[in-house]
């Protein structure tokens, strides 16, 4: 009796030999496969013909056992061998705020009809199919909640044993110490979420979808600061910064006068801050009791000379100006 494994290589036409042997020895063919021989010892004894080999990415492909006695076929099988591979990115553990990237390719696309990955509870990833045919899900910004096993999902095509294979891959998450930046809206193109976190006057003024991030904010005077826009592709991140001046006008009232301050932000980019009066031959007296902050003082009653608008005018180094105006009115009779 003798035993015959051969081989066809995905998407190919050539018949190869991998190993054929009788009950005295065993020849390899010109198919070589890492570590090959019969699975079984005693495979002439037992009747178990199992072919055992490592494989590797190109040994996916239709394997065909035939069993001969003399001339006659006693048995002829064919198994087909799909190659999965997988690799993850950035190298494990992943660093905090990193994005992790699931790749999985199988080596045969016909004989496979759905490839996803599942998160650690069990929900399916938004994933991507490349040109290659590999299908890719991402993770941006990952945290330590992020961490656990996530598994890649095979269903195959056709008549199979099993609907779907399930592999196992476990995520761990280098926690890091990072400097403090107050985050105030994300969007995950992957997560399919956007979030608006903490100020509730951000508004999202354009389609995300399409990549457009433009916001209009209505801040309030202590949101003035430095806001960062941060594009996150894989391990590369571009940044632009935006220096943010807020120019804001309150009123104090006692019996005697009104007070106005006008507070502005980012001092170093300031050029001059000015109160005037809406009839500018009247000189105005200013106090600045603290960087920041611009106040002048308006008796009361007020009479025809001392009503009007107040403007507050901030000039930027830059060469633009902000204008904040207060009405003070006549008293009524």
């Amino acid at each position: 009796m003798e035993v015959h494994w051969q081989w066809k290589p995905h998407g190919g036409d050539t018949v190869s030999l991998v190993l054929s042997a009788n009950e005295r020895q065993e020849f390899l063919g010109e198919a070589l496969k890492t570590d090959v021989r019969l699975a079984d010892s005693v495979s002439w004894k037992s009747g178990n013909f199992s072919l055992f080999f490592r494989p590797r990415s190109v040994d996916g492909g239709h394997y065909m056992c035939l069993i001969k006695q003399g001339q006659k076929k006693l048995k002829e099988e064919v198994t087909v061998l799909v190659i999965l591979t997988v690799s993850l990115g950035p190298r494990l553990p992943v660093s905090e705020q990193s994005t992790l990237r699931l790749q999985a390719e199988a080596s045969s696309r016909d004989a496979v009809s759905e490839m996803s990955w599942l998160s650690p509870h069990g929900l399916p990833l938004r994933c991507e199919t490349l040109p290659s045919g590999a299908v890719i899900a991402k993770l941006p910004l990952v945290t330590v909640a992020d961490r656990g096993n996530y598994t890649c999902r095979i269903r195959p095509r056709g008549n199979c044993s099993r609907p779907a294979f399930f592999f196992l891959y476990p995520v761990t998450v280098d926690v890091q110490v990072t400097k403090s930046i107050e985050k105030i809206f994300t969007y995950d193109r992957w997560r399919q979420r956007f979030r608006n976190l903490t100020k509730s006057r951000l508004h999202l003024k354009s389609s995300a979808s399409l990549g457009d991030f433009s916001f209009e904010l209505t801040p309030q005077p202590e949101e003035g600061g430095v806001y960062i826009c941060e594009v996150f592709l894989n391990d590369s991140v571009f940044s632009q910064g935006t220096r943010i001046s807020v120019l804001h006008v309150s009123v104090s009232s006692r019996p005697s006068a009104l007070t106005l301050t006008c507070r502005y932000s980012e001092r170093s980019q300031v050029k001059t801050v000015t109160w005037t009066h809406e009839n500018r031959s009247r000189r105005l007296d200013w106090s600045s009791l603290e960087p920041g902050s611009l106040k002048i003082k308006v008796e009361t009653p007020p009479g025809p000379e001392t009503a009007g608008n107040y403007t507050c005018t901030l000039e930027l180094n830059n060469g633009k100006k902000l204008e904040a105006v207060h009405v003070i009115s006549l008293p009524r009779d």
